[in-house]
């Protein structure tokens, strides 16, 4: 949802709908309606993973079926593939933007960086 974004998105960043609106609306029981909707996207669109953070909405994806990868396990896979030099910045700059990491996953990260 683009409101979760928190700025105007960017051109190249587009919105997409399920379709499967029951669906939605049976995980927005459990979650949030951004949640919901992703997972519910992620079952039409067959995709190859689901960007998740959220504790409860990851482990409810994964009893569905669905592979998910956090925000910080895109970070380190960009330092892999050379994307990005560093992942310390942006941990850095997604504090300063409001994104939640505990000090224990933003260490791990960090460590898995070899930025420890």
């Amino acid at each position: 949802m683009a409101k979760e974004f928190g700025e105007p998105l960017p051109d190249w960043m587009h919105i997409k709908e399920p379709k499967d609106r029951p669906l939605v609306k049976t995980l927005m029981k459990l979650l949030g309606a951004g949640e919901s909707e992703a997972i519910a996207l992620a079952i039409e669109m067959r995709a190859d993973f689901l960007i998740l953070d959220d504790l409860k909405a990851r482990k409810i994806s994964r009893e569905m079926g669905i592979r998910i990868i956090g925000t910080g396990g895109v970070i380190l896979l960009a330092k892999k593939r050379k994307v990005i030099g560093e992942v310390k910045p942006l941990l850095k700059e997604l504090s300063e933007k409001g994104f939640r990491l505990s000090d224990e996953v933003i260490r791990t990260i960090l460590e898995a960086a070899g930025e420890d």
